[in-house]
């Protein structure tokens, strides 16, 4: 398997680089907008790559922009209806209970998938807990003012030349979707320092460093002084994302991410994961029984594929291996768990020409990771937290890694995974498991010290430890 991490690598340095490299100062009223283009950057620098230096065959990922094109994005975003009143508009959004005198004020603008933390927050009297409020995307209502363009005109020009003297030529179409989102960039950060000037939190809280809206708040939060904590919401994937945290506080899972940082938050605590709460260290069973192979995937949405060795080809190629598998193994079921953040028309497209629709079927979102699981005899997971759902699950599992780079969660190091690093190793663990020749005990060794690095405490008090952090923070 050819290793692409040097791309990965090369497409890290150049984001990081082109204001140096244009010799522009991308800091304006206080805001890094380098920052803020950071994510939306990668992935748009990493298809470049991929094209450039022919990594993959790239033509399903282009047909997807294509049909991104076809959508109207860039209008959307650029003839917008007439001025608004932008402070109107966001104070009209917040809806905030001013009756909060004596209330601690903890705002997540970023969705939070913990329910039951949710509730126990909610129920707080001496909190008030802002989540939920409406997306500042939707509808767009407001223009950039006309002073502002000038300055969004040369940072998209800054951003191209930069890229450009380090070797990265963007694909024409990714350079008028660069310039939309510098256009919604003056827009966002506007938005989200009015929305935390008018709440004023007294904590951010946030599931992730690595996303687009994240980074808007964590400057909005900088520069108003909002002290940022960071509820790690699952298993980090990507590499280069630890280099410098940009939140003063941080809830972990385990002790594995804590070892992983470059420059950590100002404090961290190992709290456990609150969505594992159900779960306890001595009661996980190893439960090899089950009807149906698993195969739960990665994103695969253009702008979740944020470096050089990611891309749609990646899976179609992982699923024909394991259609291959099937047709020597006729009794063989297949499920598909999407990830949210993924079109599913070219893997049914494949299944179709491999003509296994009828024994393969993609899961609907509905379906939750974990009742997939019970119903499964292996599982096979891409570099992702699904791999941990299925060791809870007591599942033996696949490492079913075929992007051309080094792996970024340790899996197969823990002896929690079988090595499926390619078609010919992913042929034999499978072959391994459903012949019954799996060393069941010393896969599920490795899976409980990994659950215990990774996951953290699994004694049911995760939820109490991060809310035990907060209450420190806002009494501190």
């Amino acid at each position: 398997m050819p290793n692409h991490s040097s791309f990965d690598q090369h497409a890290y340095n150049a984001v990081s680089g082109w204001p140096v490299a244009a010799g522009f100062n991308a800091v304006r009223d206080g805001v890094d907008y380098a920052a803020l283009l950071q994510w939306r950057l990668l992935s748009v620098v990493s298809r470049a790559l991929r094209v450039q230096r022919e990594l993959f065959d790239n033509s399903v990922e282009l047909s997807i922009l294509n049909a991104l094109k076809e959508t109207g994005y860039r209008q959307l975003w650029i003839d917008e209806p007439p001025p608004a009143n932008l402070y109107d508009e966001v104070k009209a959004r917040c809806d905030l209970d001013m009756a909060r005198a004596s209330k601690k004020t903890i705002f997540a603008p970023v969705m939070i998938r913990q329910s039951q933390l949710l509730e126990q927050m909610e129920s707080r009297a001496d909190w008030l807990f802002l989540h939920n409020l409406p997306d500042p995307n939707v509808p767009p209502q407001s223009m950039i003012p006309a002073e502002n363009k000038l300055w969004c005109r040369k940072l998209f020009d800054a951003v191209i030349s930069g890229l450009e003297a380090q070797g990265i030529h963007l694909l024409e179409i990714d350079k008028e979707l660069i310039h939309v989102d510098i256009i919604r960039s003056d827009r966002l950060i506007r938005f989200a320092r009015l929305q935390l000037q008018i709440i004023q939190p007294d904590l951010l809280m946030i599931p992730t460093e690595d996303g687009w809206y994240p980074c808007y708040y964590l400057e909005a939060a900088k520069h108003l002084n909002i002290p940022a904590f960071l509820l790690q919401h699952g298993l980090d994937c990507e590499p280069f994302i630890f280099d410098d945290s940009r939140c003063e506080y941080a809830a972990l899972w385990g002790s594995a991410r804590l070892e992983q940082y470059c420059t950590p938050p100002r404090e961290c605590r190992i709290t456990g994961g609150p969505q594992y709460d159900q779960f306890r260290m001595d009661k996980i069973e190893w439960n090899p029984d089950g009807k149906v192979l698993l195969l739960a995937l990665r994103p695969n949405y253009s702008d979740k594929l944020h470096f050089p060795s990611r891309s749609p080809a990646v899976q179609t190629a992982l699923l024909d291996a394991v259609c291959d598998f099937m047709d020597d193994h006729l009794d063989e079921k297949l499920v598909i768990k999407m990830h949210p953040s993924s079109l599913a028309s070219p893997l049914l497209a494949q299944l179709g020409r491999r003509d296994k629709t009828g024994r393969c079927r993609i899961a609907e979102q509905a379906e939750s990771l974990a009742d997939l699981v019970v119903n499964a005899k292996v599982v096979l997971t891409e570099d992702s937290t699904a791999g941990l759902d299925a060791m809870l699950g007591g599942k033996p599992l696949v490492f079913a890694h075929f992007m051309p780079c080094r792996p970024t969660l340790p899996m197969t190091e823990y002896g929690a995974a079988l090595n499926g690093f390619g078609k010919t190793a992913l042929l034999q663990a499978l072959e391994v498991i459903v012949l019954g020749r799996l060393d069941a005990a010393a896969m599920r060794a490795g899976q409980l010290r990994f659950i215990e690095d990774f996951a953290g405490p699994l004694d049911g008090y995760s939820g109490r430890r991060v809310m035990d952090f907060m209450d420190d923070i806002l009494n501190g």
